[in-house]
């Protein structure tokens, strides 16, 4: 008697769990199929993420700034090394006149500015005729970073950490250093 009572009370709630089971699946599948496709709590959560998504994609092209370029300053260790003006005037500040070559062709300024060890060098290509800047040769490490960033030209600042070179936009004849990146 107590093995009957044992194995009956198992048994009965297995069947009455499928039966109760059947009876949910059969309604919860009816109620389905009558709602209707979308209700208004789910039209309004579609709409926020639609919203949230165009903005993440929009907000960085409104924030897009273009400065009025007047030329080019080049920091070494957060001094001001060299400056290239629109007007095509070059000046070196005193401080690295022994550490920068000058050379001039017909399309701009090759500029060669060595750290203070004498070790590491940038070459800096300031073109005359569109007005732009651009690291085209350095020793400053094996993937060299720095040569690789696009020519600066109306937005932009160049860096070359392991020498400790910014290069940056002049906006309406003053220098304002980068925000980010303090080297």
């Amino acid at each position: 008697m107590y093995y009957y009572i044992l194995t009956k009370q198992p048994i009965y709630y297995k069947i009455y769990y499928k039966w109760e089971f059947c009876v949910l699946k059969n309604n919860g599948i009816e109620k389905v199929k009558n709602s209707p496709l979308f209700l208004r709590g789910d039209i309004a959560i579609y709409l926020l993420v639609i919203i949230i998504v165009l903005g993440l994609f929009l907000f960085p092209l409104l924030g897009n700034k273009t400065v009025n370029s007047s030329g080019f300053c080049v920091l070494v260790e957060n001094k001001k090394a060299v400056t290239f003006y629109n007007d095509k005037t070059l000046l070196v500040e005193n401080d690295f006149i022994d550490l920068v070559e000058t050379q001039k062709n017909q399309s701009g300024y090759f500029v060669k500015i060595y750290s203070h060890d004498k070790k590491g060098y940038n070459v800096i290509f300031f073109d005359t005729t569109n007005l732009t800047a651009k690291v085209v040769e350095s020793n400053c490490s094996a993937s060299k970073d720095c040569v690789h960033f696009p020519e600066l030209k109306d937005k932009g600042t160049i860096y070359c950490a392991p020498h400790q070179l910014k290069i940056s936009i002049l906006e309406n004849g003053g220098f304002t250093p980068p925000i980010a990146g303090g080297i």
